[in-house]
C-alpha cells in the first residue's frame, strides 16, 4: 500500500516531468531589421544571469506590473540557462567557402575592391577544410555515436566558424561599413534560390537549403548538450525569410520567434554610429522591407522580408536606445520575462496591452483582404474595449477572398461584383480582367483555389496609376471607429488604439479627431502619418511599438500547464514530508 510520502513524491515527480519537457529544449529564432538589435538580444540570451543588467525589485511594490517583475526575477534567478547562439551569417559564409577560388573572387569583387584576397582566401581555406572533415549531414541522425567526433564538430560550427566569419567581416568591411551586410544578404538570397552561393538560378528543390543546414546544427548542438548533461537552449540570429519561420515551427513545438523592434530614428542613429551612410541604410531597408509590387516570380518565396516575419512573430520586443551606461535594461527585462514564461507557462498573467493586442491579432483573421490582414481595437482610457475592426469591405459587400472572377464571367455570382466591374467601359481594365480568366480553362477554381483578385492592383496596373483610393476595403482602424458611431456612439476621448499595423495618414487623422491619446502598433506602415499627422498640434497621440506575446504564444505562455494551486500543493507536500 502506497504511503502518503510516496504519493506526494510521485505527484511532485509528475509535475517536474511536465515542466522538464518544456524547459529542457528551447529554440528561439530572432528576426528584425538591421540595427534593431537582434545581435544584442542574442548576446543577452547567451549570457549568464549574473551578467545581465536588470533593475532591482522595488520594495515596497507599487503596482501589479512591479509584482509580476518580482515573480519573474525570482524565477529567473533560479532557473535561467544561457542559450547557445547559431549565427545565420556563419552558415551563409560557410556556403560561400564551398565555391571555387575563382567563383569566390567573382562574388566578392562585385561588392568591394580593396580587400586583401590572400588573407580572405586563407580564411576560406581553413573553413573549407573543416567543412569537408565535419560534414553537417553526418549529425542529423543519431547513428554517429562517436562522442569525440561530436565534440570536435561542435567546436568547429559553434566556436571556430563564428570567429572565422568575424575575421572575414573585419577584412571585407575595410571597403565600407555596409559591404559585409550587402554580401551576406546577396549570398543568402542565392542560397534560398539555388542552394549555391553566387547562383541566382531558381531550383525549388533547394528552397530549404539554409533552414535544413540550421536544423542539422541544432541536432548537433542538442546531442552535444546531452553529452554535457545540460539543457539544449538555442537562439538563431537571425531569420529573415517568412517561410523559414514555418520550417522551424513545423518541426519544433518549442520554437518561438522573437521579433526585435525599434523606432526608425533610433535604428538610423545606431547604423550611423556604425558608419552606415543614409544611402546604405536606404538600400538595406529596401532589401529587408520590399514593396510587394517589387517582388516578382520566384523572389516572392526566397527574398528577405522582415515585415512578413514580423507578422509571424510569437513575441515582439522593443529595443529602445541604451542607457548612458550602455545597458539594455528594457530589452533584458523582456527577454528574461518571456524565456521564464516559456520555461513555466502561467507564471504571471498578461498585461492589459498584451490582452488588447491579442484581440486585434484575432480580429485580423476576419479580414477578407487577399493582400494583407490588419486588425484593430479601440478602448477607453482604462483599456476597456469599445470596438474592434479589421480591413475588409463595407457590410453588405462581398470581401475579395470570397469573390471568383470566373463566377462573374459566367454570371453565377455576378452580385458579388460592382456595376463598374460588370459593365466597365474602361478598355484597359477589361483587358487586364479578361487576362485573369484565361488562367482557367474550365470550372471555377485554379487547382482548387478560387480565382480572386485585388481590384486596386488590377485597376492601377490598367491605368498606370499608384492610387490607394481605389481599394475596396475599409482600413481596420476606420472600421473600428465606425462601429462605435454605427451602434450609438461611446466616449473614447483619451482612449487607446491598438493596431497590428501603424495607422496610415487617413486613419491617423480620424484617431486624432476622436481624441485618441495612445496608439500601440506592431508593424510600421509606410508613409508620413507619424511626422505629418500625429506630430502636430496640441493633442498629439503617443505612439508605442508593441512589446508582448501574441497569437499562439499568448495562449502557450499564459495558460498554466497545471493549476498553480495544485503545483504549489505538490511542492509543499514533498517539502513537508522531507522536513518531518
Amino acid at each position: 500500500m502506497a504511503t502518503p510520502e510516496s504519493v506526494n513524491q510521485e505527484l511532485r515527480g509528475g509535475v517536474d516531468k511536465l515542466f522538464n519537457q518544456r524547459d529542457s529544449f528551447i529554440v528561439i529564432g530572432l528576426t528584425g531589421r538591421t540595427g534593431s538589435g537582434c545581435s544584442t538580444a542574442a548576446r543577452i540570451l547567451a549570457s549568464e544571469f549574473s551578467s545581465i543588467s536588470l533593475p532591482p525589485i522595488t520594495c515596497p511594490m507599487k503596482d501589479n506590473e512591479g509584482r509580476k517583475y518580482g515573480i519573474i526575477r525570482e524565477w529567473a534567478t533560479k532557473h535561467w540557462q544561457p542559450f547557445t547562439v547559431i549565427n545565420v551569417s556563419s552558415i551563409i559564409f560557410a556556403h560561400l567557402c564551398m565555391v571555387s577560388e575563382g567563383e569566390f573572387r567573382g562574388i566578392v569583387e562585385k561588392k568591394c575592391d580593396s580587400s586583401d584576397f590572400a588573407k580572405l582566401l586563407g580564411i576560406v581555406g581553413s573553413v573549407k577544410e573543416k567543412l569537408e572533415k565535419h560534414k553537417i549531414e553526418r549529425y542529423k541522425s543519431r547513428d554517429n555515436e562517436d562522442v569525440d567526433d561530436i565534440r570536435r564538430a561542435y567546436n568547429f560550427y559553434y566556436i571556430e566558424l563564428p570567429k572565422l566569419t568575424q575575421d572575414f567581416k573585419e577584412e571585407i568591411s575595410l571597403s565600407g561599413a555596409s559591404v559585409y551586410t550587402d554580401v551576406m544578404q546577396s549570398i543568402g538570397d542565392d542560397i534560398r534560390a539555388s542552394g549555391v552561393a553566387g547562383v541566382q538560378r531558381a531550383d525549388h528543390n533547394q528552397i530549404y537549403t539554409l533552414p535544413e543546414f540550421l536544423n542539422n546544427l541544432i541536432k548537433l548542438g542538442r546531442r552535444y548538450s546531452e553529452i554535457e548533461k545540460r539543457p539544449g537552449y538555442f537562439v538563431i540570429d537571425a531569420i529573415r525569410n517568412p517561410f523559414e519561420v514555418e520550417f522551424f515551427r513545423g518541426r519544433y513545438s518549442a520554437f518561438y520567434l522573437f521579433a526585435i523592434t525599434t523606432d526608425e530614428a533610433c535604428r538610423k542613429r545606431r547604423l550611423h554610429a556604425m558608419n552606415y551612410t543614409d544611402e546604405n541604410i536606404k538600400k538595406i531597408s529596401e532589401k529587408e522591407y520590399p514593396e510587394k509590387d517589387n517582388l516578382k516570380g520566384y523572389n516572392i518565396l526566397v527574398s528577405q522580408h522582415i515585415g512578413k516575419c514580423l507578422e509571424q512573430a510569437d513575441i515582439i520586443v522593443e529595443n529602445p536606445d541604451s542607457g548612458v551606461d550602455g545597458t539594455c535594461e528594457p530589452l533584458s527585462i523582456s527577454i528574461i520575462k518571456y524565456v521564464s514564461l516559456i520555461q513555466h507557462p502561467g507564471l504571471i498573467s498578461p498585461n492589459r496591452v498584451e490582452r488588447c493586442m491579442q484581440v486585434a491579432i484575432t480580429a485580423k483573421l476576419s479580414s477578407g483582404c487577399i493582400s494583407r490582414q490588419v486588425g484593430a481595437v479601440v478602448t477607453d482610457e482604462n483599456f476597456s474595449i469599445r470596438a474592434i475592426g479589421w480591413n475588409s469591405t463595407a457590410e453588405g459587400q462581398v470581401p475579395c477572398n470570397l469573390r471568383n472572377v470566373m463566377r462573374l464571367k459566367d454570371r453565377s455570382d455576378a452580385n458579388a461584383f460592382s456595376d463598374f466591374e460588370r459593365n466597365s467601359s474602361n478598355e484597359e481594365f477589361k483587358n487586364e480582367f479578361n487576362k485573369l480568366t484565361g488562367f482557367i480553362g474550365h470550372g471555377h477554381s485554379i487547382e482548387g483555389r478560387p480565382l480572386s483578385y485585388c481590384f486596386k492592383s488590377l485597376y492601377n496596373k490598367a491605368t498606370g496609376e499608384k492610387n490607394q483610393v481605389f481599394t475596396r476595403a475599409l482600413h481596420a482602424e476606420e472600421n473600428a471607429f465606425m462601429q462605435i458611431a454605427k451602434y450609438g456612439g461611446q466616449n473614447i476621448k483619451g482612449g487607446v488604439l491598438f493596431s497590428t499595423a501603424s495607422p496610415c495618414e487617413l486613419c491617423s487623422k480620424k484617431a486624432y479627431q476622436l481624441g485618441i491619446s495612445n496608439i500601440y502598433y506592431i508593424d510600421p506602415y509606410p508613409g508620413i502619418a507619424k511626422e505629418l499627422i500625429l506630430s502636430c498640434g496640441d493633442n498629439r497621440p503617443k505612439l508605442h511599438l508593441f512589446t508582448g506575446a501574441i497569437g499562439r504564444a499568448y495562449v502557450q505562455l499564459y495558460q498554466p500547464l497545471v493549476p498553480f494551486k495544485d503545483e504549489l500543493e505538490a511542492i509543499m507536500a514533498v517539502n513537508n514530508s522531507s522536513n518531518s
